[in-house]
């Protein structure tokens, strides 16, 4: 039954679906204060971030490293060393493209987080025919924090992150960090913004819980793209899941409450987790109800 309801919902919820309703600025649409400072940042050079800049002199000049060496290896010493050394080169600058993709604050890092809450959203959608409440980008009023995703449902309350990256994940440490070529740790997984997040919802929704028989807030972070196992890890107190088994793990939980006892939760997050304000610019700390 649950299994068919997700499968029939997969095939009505899509990506262009979500951007649709993101750009028309359709309530609850999901990712659209990230979208706001993605396309701030993409438009307007003056929002240009520091990280932005750093990318684009380091690749030019891991570029030309590149080149340089390829040509005097060529000249002084054999074609064949020649094409070597530049093809090492090369890939450095392409490391040094990759890893600094994802420095927070660049216009890339913004637009892989808003694909993230999109993809997000669509696993999520189905569950609605399941009974879940889906909310998406909250704010939590007093904090500069984003909830970017908050189901109520009969399992309990979820707060949840999305994040989209590329390679595989590797435990440093006792970290975990997202690696490419060569083993590069490139950055942290996100948990900790994740952890963060859940504990605002837990600090802000605690009192409505309590009485419906909810002691506590599942915290998940969604990763889309990268090497996820598929029994997922916990960082942070966080249940790290890749993105496409997301719906199927939450679904899967035991029911713990009644639509009913779970009425005064849903109105007291649509109260006290205002939709973020449509000009709010992430990091600024102004978050605001529309």
């Amino acid at each position: 039954m649950i299994a068919e309801t997700l499968s029939r919902g997969r095939a009505e919820w899509s990506l262009r679906r979500v951007r649709r309703s993101v750009e028309a600025g359709t309530p609850n649409a999901p990712g659209r204060s990230a979208w706001i400072e993605h396309r701030r940042r993409a438009l307007t050079g003056a929002l240009v971030a520091p990280a932005d800049r750093r990318r684009q002199a380091r690749t030019a000049w891991a570029f030309l490293a590149a080149a340089v060496a390829g040509v005097i290896a060529g000249v002084y010493i054999t074609p064949a060393i020649g094409s070597l050394a530049a093809l090492v080169a090369a890939t450095g600058s392409l490391a040094a493209l990759t890893r600094s993709r994802t420095e927070p604050g660049t216009v890339a890092w913004w637009r892989d987080r808003t694909i993230a809450c999109w993809e997000t959203a669509a696993a999520l959608g189905p569950l609605e025919a399941l009974g879940w409440t889906v909310l998406h980008d909250r704010a939590v009023p007093g904090t500069d924090t984003v909830v970017d995703h908050l189901l109520i449902g009969p399992s309990g309350i979820w707060a949840l992150s999305s994040e989209r990256t590329y390679g595989s994940l590797r435990k440093v440490d006792g970290r975990w960090w997202y690696t490419r070529s060569f083993g590069h740790l490139v950055e942290e997984v996100g948990s900790q913004a994740a952890a963060l997040a859940g504990r605002h919802v837990a600090d802000t929704l605690g009192d409505v819980a309590r009485d419906a028989g909810l002691n506590s807030v599942h915290r998940v972070l969604a990763v889309w793209g990268a090497g996820v196992p598929d029994e997922g890890l916990i960082s942070d107190g966080v249940f790290v899941v890749a993105g496409d088994r997301l719906a199927t793990m939450i679904a899967s939980f035991a029911p713990v409450a009644s639509p009913e006892a779970l009425g005064p939760v849903v109105a007291a997050a649509h109260e006290r987790l205002p939709q973020v304000f449509t000009d709010h610019v992430p990091g600024s700390g102004a978050l605001s109800p529309p």
